[in-house]
């Protein structure tokens, strides 16, 4: 018998208490595995994903030969090994795909289950703790781990998406057909397909899921559903429900629903359209996000709206100069890889123009490897964002370039009273951020993909209030124990001290305040380039410190060192009273010896 449950808080407390084990879900008939190391996700899949499921995602990214081997591979595949997981790390040890490829795929097989996860409302869930089926899953190796956190959050904003479309559409493996195709020469004001368009969409697609629909236009799913709604709204088009084995997955909750997040979504417009929020004397400065992804622009827009910004969404690239040029925003996010025109192109497009000679261009991409200076400098971009990405990132990416230091100061104050007054709140994901060593650039090597992110204590007493990251008495506990776990397994870290040699003298020229807001441009520059797994302390008034484990290649700890010293670069204010910053930094190795 299915129970009532939440699923959403069950993967919430399971973080909270960062527990380490396997918690197995049924319901209809398909089971869902999900496998957790303290409180992060190493693996989710479910009953119904099937070869299929891989081909489908590897065709996203063009992989036709990656996807072609499949078959092969999976004959390959002792019977007892989980299916899927065993032909990602194949396909990985065959070269088919990069490092940087199967960590995309792999996320975005962990997000197809999880999201029908998440729609669960009943079920029977029982966790195995490590020792009791866990280990198992284990023997497969995991490259990375995923922030619980962040994925919910991801696919709460999803989730919203997809509501709008409700009851017409309940889930994205109903079949479209149309019954009545004389119906289709009729226009339709607020769909963005001609009849002739539409008509051979329909040819092409009777009788195939959103999903398939989705792979043959290249978007993303919710793409195709706001992409069809006018058309099943005006009854033109009719879905079916979803195949037998596919009917068994639980369909898209109502928004009425228990279980669904208060969180406030604003309600998206037609494609091809934007969507902004209404101005209000606070939000001095206009933000211009262009993005296919409905769940980005959502996330985005959440995101600085929380810091009084102005956001205008716009999901169709073709469509995003009459509202660059309406609104002259003092900011613009895009994407790099988009349908139509990707980011690189309408980047030079929106540079060529007078207008926008001075408006800072930040461009956002999920493939590291489109992230290079080069590619950067050649579109005429200022900056770029990698995703994923957190909420403090992004406000911190944005703020850089549009708030004086007066105003990063006064939101600094009240981030940082916000922060202290929802320390309590377990359902607040944001108060656990600021102890968590941020990930943007990664900088890999090969000893990285066997590394697991690393946490220290979250209390209040345990974080610089000026920087927010762990302070001194935090950091100096985390090192006596991580020199007794070198001493029991014979593994090493390393660590790197930034001093600031002229600090002194910076804040006796600039006074008190002005020496903060350095120390907090610092730690911030230090936390866009350093890894998940890497942890960054203040260490005293101006001494940061950062810890590399399983760090020992003198050549790779050259590197990572030139990387973190490039990325601090001096802020304005110092510039205008022709101060600069005097840097010195150490790296050590320690290696079964007390430090």
């Amino acid at each position: 018998m299915n129970n009532s449950f939440q699923p959403i808080k069950l993967l919430q407390n399971a973080a909270d208490e960062r527990q380490t084990g396997h918690l197995q879900i049924i319901a209809n008939d398909v089971t869902w595995n999900i496998y957790l190391v303290e409180g992060m996700l190493e693996y989710a899949d479910h009953s119904l994903q099937f070869l299929s499921t891989v081909q489908h995602y590897l065709l996203r990214h063009n992989q036709e030969e990656a996807t072609r081997v499949i078959p092969t591979l999976a004959k390959n595949i002792p019977p007892r090994y989980p299916l899927v997981s065993s032909i990602l790390k194949q396909l990985k040890k065959q070269q088919y795909l990069t490092t940087d490829e199967f960590l995309q795929l792999r996320k975005e097989l962990i997000e197809d289950a999880l999201e029908s996860c998440l729609w669960l409302r009943k079920g029977n869930y029982r966790w195995y703790h490590e020792g009791n089926g866990f280990s198992q899953h284990k023997n497969i190796k995991q490259d990375n781990l995923l922030s619980i956190f962040n994925l919910l959050n991801t696919l709460t904003i999803r989730l919203k998406s997809w509501q709008k479309f409700s009851p017409l559409i309940t889930s994205p493996h109903q079949r479209l057909f149309c019954a009545n195709p004389d119906l289709i020469q009729q226009n339709i004001s607020s769909g963005n397909l001609n009849p002739t368009s539409l008509e051979k969409l329909v040819k092409l697609m009777q009788g195939k899921t959103l999903r398939q629909i989705s792979l043959f236009l290249k978007q993303d799913e919710l793409n195709v559903a706001q992409l069809l709604f006018p058309y099943l709204k005006n009854n033109i088009l009719q879905l079916k429900s979803p195949e037998t084995n596919f009917a068994k997955l639980p369909l898209i909750p109502s928004s009425t629903s228990r279980d669904t997040p208060n969180k406030p979504i604003t309600k998206s417009q037609p494609r091809n359209s934007y969507q902004g929020t209404q101005m209000n004397p606070e939000k001095t400065y206009k933000v211009v996000c262009i993005d296919d992804s409905p769940t980005i622009l959502e996330m985005i827009k959440n995101y600085l709206e929380q810091v009084r910004y102005e956001v205008l969404t716009v999901d169709n690239p073709t469509q995003s100069l009459p509202c660059l040029f309406k609104h002259k925003p003092d900011l613009i996010l895009i994407d790099f890889s988009m349908p139509g025109i990707n980011g690189n192109k309408l980047c030079r497009i929106i540079k060529a123009s007078s207008f926008f000679k001075k408006t800072p261009i930040i461009m956002i991409s999920g493939n590291s490897k489109m992230l290079t200076p080069e590619n950067i400098q050649a579109a005429g971009a200022t900056d770029y964002l990698a995703k994923p990405f957190t909420k403090e990132v992004l406000q911190q990416m944005v703020n850089k370039y549009l708030l004086t230091d007066a105003e990063i100061n006064q939101q600094i104050t009240t981030t940082n009273t916000s922060t202290n007054t929802n320390t309590n709140n377990t359902t607040n994901t944001d108060t656990k951020s600021p102890v968590i060593p941020i990930q943007k650039h990664q900088i890999l090597s090969p000893d990285d993909f066997d590394r697991k992110p690393i946490q220290i204590a979250r209390k209040d007493e345990d974080i610089d209030s000026i920087t927010g990251l762990p302070n001194s008495q935090c950091f100096e506990r985390y090192l006596s124990d991580n020199v007794k776990n070198a001493e029991k397994t014979g593994s090493s870290f390393s660590i790197m001290t930034i001093t600031i040699n002229n600090f002194t003298n910076i804040k006796d020229t600039l006074g008190e305040t002005q020496g903060d807001r350095i120390l907090h441009n610092v730690a911030r520059q230090i936390q866009s380039v350093v890894r998940a797994s890497d942890v960054i302390a203040r260490r005293s008034d101006n001494e940061f410190v950062i810890v590399f484990n399983q760090v020992k290649n003198q050549k790779i700890l050259a590197k990572i060192s030139q990387r973190i010293l490039e990325s601090i670069e001096p802020s304005l204010i110092l510039s205008e009273h022709q101060l600069s910053l005097e840097l010195s930094h150490t790296v050590k190795i320690h290696s079964l010896l007390r430090v």
